[in-house]
């Protein structure tokens, strides 16, 4: 039987705390996606486009 969950990535779990100014700001920026992802999604999406635009990442 398959397991259920998200599936093994490269990479490392962070724990981050934000002011409560950054969270609304967040959830106001997933509520203008269609498909509305998670806090965790928009946040990677955020810092992988502030990466690079600073040549830190690649396309």
């Amino acid at each position: 039987m398959a397991k259920m969950g998200r599936p093994k990535v490269d990479g490392e779990n962070i724990m981050l705390r934000l002011p409560t100014e950054m969270i609304v700001a967040i959830d106001e920026l997933r509520k203008q996606s269609d498909e509305l992802p998670t806090r965790q999604e928009i946040v990677r999406r955020a810092l992988a486009d502030y990466l690079r635009a600073r040549g830190m990442l690649g396309a």
